[in-house]
C-alpha cells in the first residue's frame, strides 16, 4: 500500500511539473472521478478490493494517458 500511495505522489509531481497547476487539476480531477466510480461497480459486482484498486488504476491510467494524446480507446 505504501508504494502505491508513493508512486501516486511520484506521478502527481510529474504531472504538475509537466502540464502546470491547472491542467494538472483537471487530469487528476479526471482520474479521480473515473477511479471512484469503476471503484464502487467493481467492488458492487461482488469483487474483492485489491483486485477493484488494481483493475481502475489500470483503466483509470489508459483512460487518462488516452485523453492526454488524444487517442480513442477500444
Amino acid at each position: 500500500m505504501a508504494s502505491k500511495v508513493a508512486g501516486v505522489l511520484i506521478v502527481c509531481a510529474v504531472l504538475v511539473a509537466t502540464f502546470g497547476p491547472g491542467e494538472a487539476d483537471d487530469l487528476l480531477s479526471a482520474y479521480r472521478n473515473c477511479f471512484t466510480e469503476c471503484h464502487k461497480t467493481c467492488e458492487g459486482e461482488g469483487n474483492g478490493n485489491t483486485f477493484c484498486e488494481m483493475k481502475c488504476d489500470t483503466d483509470c491510467m489508459a483512460q487518462e494517458t488516452a485523453a492526454k494524446l488524444n487517442m480513442k480507446q477500444p
